[in-house]
């Protein structure tokens, strides 16, 4: 254990990509499914342990890629950041990525990382879509019958 934490290379371009995009902890870490204060340390590079007392942080290579992700980082930065493992989690994130709304909707219902509030609003979401659709088709039908 130290009496400090230096950043480390990736705190520095989380640092950086939230000033870009104008955030801060709180909105990054409901997007990714963290603590406001994880996503602090995780930037800081370091967390109290004791009274005046700091221990190094480095975040998972999963937790790091999520952050990553809601902040528009590109696997090539993280590997740039000294975080190839980040880098390779990243890239099967990016790959899974849903692509229709629904898609997406579904997506944060079913990932047990998302906060509860956030699984909560993509479901109401959901049955708005729903509602939508059933709409569309009827308004559809219609218009065939005529």
């Amino acid at each position: 254990m130290s009496d400090g934490g230096e950043q480390r290379p990736e705190g520095r371009l989380l640092e950086e990509a939230m000033a870009r995009k104008g955030v801060k902890a709180p909105w990054v870490a409901e997007r990714a499914g963290l603590s406001d204060n994880w996503v602090r340390f995780i930037v800081s590079g370091s967390q109290p342990v004791g009274r005046g007392i700091r221990a190094p942080v480095e975040a998972p290579a999963d937790t790091l890629a999520r952050l990553a992700r809601v902040l528009d980082i590109t696997p090539q930065q993280l590997v740039a950041a000294q975080r190839p493992d980040a880098a390779a989690e990243l890239t099967v994130l990016l790959s899974h990525q849903p692509t229709s709304l629904r898609d997406k909707l579904e997506a944060i219902v079913n990932d047990p990382n998302c906060t509860n509030g956030a699984r909560r609003e993509a479901a109401a979401y959901l049955s708005v879509l729903d509602a939508a659709e059933q709409l569309v088709d009827g308004v559809e039908d219609t218009r065939r019958a005529s």
